[in-house]
């Protein structure tokens, strides 16, 4: 019988448990970021991740939370809901994990290519088998629950939200991982969601209309490519015909999506060497003038910008957005004597209630919206960056990739974690005086791509190379590794069997392959004269280590 294990000044002991394991008798390990105390998805954490336990099955439970940046070193609190769901699905172990908050104070490291190799040397994977691993992304702060989303998607692993379905009364978990869909496919749901936004909702199209789309399938490849997404529940085939006698197809609310995604990054335009920056605040219906005001002069950003654009989220209280959206662009022009990029935008019911098809709409309405001021006509060839305090948890993930997609700068105005007196004996301090500061920095799509490649790639030239470039930089002020000198260092770094190269390889070879194979990975720049990593070739090199010592 194996022991669950839950950190010392838990309320729970130790007690005796069967590992849940897969068919070959591995355990399946699962991330969970746990909301701060207080909040209702750390108090109901038995209804909310019954059915992600149920679905995930694990063997392994691993609960993260911030860690404070100064005072004592908190210890993780496990939920009691947690605790209780480890004991009826049999979990080999549970134990907490604490993950340094992204700060805007002097001193701290919050690039990418340091923090994300940190974020998983925190959670402490061990020798976990990466098809068994899976992250629960839909809570904490967003700097952190981006930063474990990206690692989820870097190590090609599963990671899934946790949603209320009201109808239902009850949570339930998604996976989110996107669907597999060719270039054709790409094209015809981005023309699908470009209608939608013009026309306020998806519209039916027949087989002709999609000739006029470039890429898509013509004549009979069409039926074939439209029975594919048909399976996958992203187009419906409706019994209604064209005004010709045509069948007609209808797009699902994951299609939206896929085509919004799609279209961004078909109209990503090259803004200029200084554009003019640009703020979009999300602002809840359900706040008065008042306290519009108050957050527009706490967070500050919107004085900074040289460009302001709103969209008014209604959050399920079904106040007059109209009414809401005239006073807040009042209030706006009043506080900065600027006008509204592209008008008031809004977006009504933005919470999901109706499970994961409402989870798409949501979050193809709150992003139609954005992508209606990005490329607008007064909102293109301006840096826009958006608040992240007004996006749901629930719908992070999306907004997310978005973001990636068409380079949307999200800035988190709650940065740090302080000791004091709050719910977990600690409080957030709020500021908002310096854009550049709290600008959460994240992996392009294209940087990801190339990362996933690194974790995965064990040719020889690639893993010694890093280690011994990573190495150098660290104890060398961050300057690059002579080209010349790469075998003679990684001699001198390691010892035989751990990063080095083997003895009968050519100097000069281990040189030449090793730029080759790192260019090709995106790991290097192209200087002749040194390896010079870039923040892809940073954070792999990190990476990697982290697979081959700890993994």
């Amino acid at each position: 019988m194996a022991l669950v294990h839950v950190d010392k000044g838990q309320s729970c002991r130790f007690r005796k448990m069967r590992p849940s394991t897969d068919d070959d008798g591995q355990d399946n390990t699962l991330v969970i970021l746990l909301a701060a105390k207080g909040q209702k998805e750390f108090e109901n954490a038995y209804d909310v991740f019954d059915d992600l336990f149920a679905k995930v099955s694990p063997g392994i439970v691993i609960a993260a939370q911030l860690k404070p940046e100064s005072g004592n070193s908190a210890e993780v609190e496990i939920p009691y809901g947690l605790q209780k769901l480890a004991e009826e699905h049999n979990v080999g172990t549970l134990r907490g994990c604490l993950i340094k908050a992204i700060s805007n104070e002097d001193g701290f490291n919050n690039h990418w290519p340091t923090y994300y190799p940190e974020v998983l040397s925190s959670i402490g994977l061990g020798k976990t088998d990466l098809n068994l691993l899976h992250f629960h992304v839909s809570a904490g702060s967003f700097p952190v629950s981006s930063a474990i989303l990206n690692l989820s998607r870097i190590l090609d692993c599963s990671s899934w939200v946790t949603l209320e379905d009201r109808d239902q009364g009850k949570w339930l978990a998604s996976e989110i991982t996107p669907p597999d869909i060719t270039s054709a496919q790409a094209s015809t749901f981005a023309k699908c969601a470009e209608d939608a936004i013009a026309s306020g909702g998806p519209r039916p199209f027949s087989p002709s209309e999609l000739q006029s789309i470039a890429g898509t399938p013509k004549s009979k490849g069409v039926s074939r490519s439209m029975s594919e997404v048909i399976s996958k529940g992203l187009i419906e085939k409706i019994s209604e015909k064209s005004y010709s006698g045509e069948v007609q197809y209808l797009p699902t609310e994951d299609a939206l999506l896929e085509g919004i995604f799609s279209l961004s990054s078909k109209t990503s335009e090259t803004l200029p060497k200084s554009p003019q920056t640009g703020i979009m605040i999300t602002a809840r219906a359900s706040w008065s003038k008042d306290q519009f005001i108050s957050f527009l002069q706490e967070h500050g950003f919107p004085l900074q910008a040289s460009k302001i654009a709103l969209i008014v989220c209604d959050f399920a209280d079904n106040p007059d957005l109209i009414q809401k959206g005239a006073e807040f662009a009042e209030a706006v022009n009043a506080l900065t004597g600027r006008s509204l990029v592209e008008g008031v935008r809004t977006c009504d019911q933005l919470i999901p209630v109706h499970g994961e098809t409402d989870l798409s709409s949501c979050s193809f309405r709150i992003l139609s919206q954005m992508h209606s001021i990005i490329r607008g006509n007064d909102g293109l060839m301006i840096d826009w960056s958006i608040i992240s305090t007004g996006i749901p948890a629930i719908l992070r993930h999306h907004f997310q990739r978005y973001a990636q997609t068409v380079g949307l700068t999200i800035l988190d105005p709650i940065r740090g974690l302080s000791s004091g007196s709050g719910t977990r004996g600690a409080k957030f301090d709020l500021s908002g005086k310096d854009i550049v500061t709290h600008r959460i920095e994240v992996p392009s799509i294209g940087e990801i791509r190339k990362l996933q490649r690194i974790w995965c790639d064990d040719r020889m030239h690639v893993s010694e190379s890093l280690a011994t470039c990573l190495m150098y930089s660290d104890h060398s002020d961050g300057s690059p590794l002579p080209r010349d000198r790469l075998r003679e260092l990684n001699h001198t770094f390691f010892e035989p069997g751990e990063w080095q190269y083997s003895d009968h390889n050519n100097p000069k070879d281990v040189a030449r392959k090793s730029i080759e194979r790192l260019q090709e990975l995106g790991a290097i720049t192209d200087r002749k004269d040194a390896f010079e990593l870039t923040d892809v070739g940073e954070a792999g090199a990190r990476l990697v280590r982290i697979r081959k010592e700890a993994l």
